[in-house]
């Protein structure tokens, strides 16, 4: 179990505290002997992910964002664009040509 700080020996002593973190150590923080927040070393956060990818069977990417594909609404079969979709959807009357009238 964590080791048990008040908020004014924390604050009175907050260098030495953050010195044993960086060590490993954690820290309930109290208020009137109550807890209200835990205190300890920062997450791994390449870590956590590849945890989390290992768990969800997530492969990381290898390739450059820049090199997918852009798409082009106006090349969508029936020549419906992304914001004639939009307008039609909220009801606003499109024409023949799915211009807005």
């Amino acid at each position: 179990m964590a080791e048990e700080v008040g908020i004014r020996e924390l604050r009175q002593n907050l260098s030495a505290y953050l010195r044993r973190v960086a060590d490993g150590e954690r820290f309930t923080v109290t208020q009137h002997n109550k807890p209200i927040a835990q205190l300890g070393p920062a997450p791994d956060v390449d870590e956590e992910y590849e945890r989390v990818c290992a768990e969800l069977g997530i492969v990381r990417g290898t390739g450059d964002v820049y090199d997918i594909p852009v798409i082009k609404f106006d090349d969508v079969p029936g020549g419906m664009t992304l914001m004639d979709a939009l307008w039609e959807q909220r009801g606003y009357p499109l024409d023949e040509d799915n211009e807005l009238r």
